[in-house]
C-alpha cells in the first residue's frame, strides 16, 4: 500500500498567497509612484500657481480582496479641469487608461508564471 503526502503541496499552497499579496501590492506601489509622476509631467493645462500640478497623487490602497489605485485632484477646482472644455485638459483619464493597462499586463504576467 502507497500512502500520499500532501503536506508539502499544502505548504506550498500556504506559502502563495502571502507571495500573491506582496507581488499585488508592488504592482500597485509602483503604478501609483509612475503615475503621479506621469500626471505632473503630462498635466496639459498652463500652470498659474502650480498648485493643481503639484496636488495631483496617486494613491495606492487596499481592502481585504481588492486592490485600488485612485488618482485625484487636491484642488477644489481640479474636477473642472477633468471635465470642462469637453476633457481638453484632462489629466487623470488618461493616466487611468496608461496606469490601469500596465497594472492588468503585470497581474496578467505573474498569473502565466503560477500557471
Amino acid at each position: 500500500m502507497y500512502e500520499w503526502n500532501f503536506r508539502p503541496l499544502e505548504r506550498g499552497i500556504e506559502d502563495l498567497n502571502p507571495k500573491i499579496e506582496m507581488y499585488l501590492t508592488a504592482i500597485f506601489d509602483r503604478a501609483g509612484t509612475a503615475a503621479e509622476g506621469w500626471m505632473k509631467e503630462n498635466a496639459p493645462w498652463t500652470d498659474r500657481t502650480s498648485n493643481a500640478r503639484n496636488s495631483l497623487r496617486a494613491k495606492p490602497s487596499r481592502s481585504a480582496s481588492s486592490w485600488f489605485l485612485d488618482l485625484m485632484h487636491g484642488m477644489p477646482y481640479g474636477v473642472w479641469l477633468e471635465v470642462r472644455w469637453a476633457g481638453k485638459y484632462s489629466i487623470v483619464r488618461p493616466a487611468l487608461g496608461r496606469f490601469s493597462a500596465s497594472i492588468f499586463r503585470q497581474v496578467d504576467g505573474m498569473l502565466d508564471r503560477l500557471r
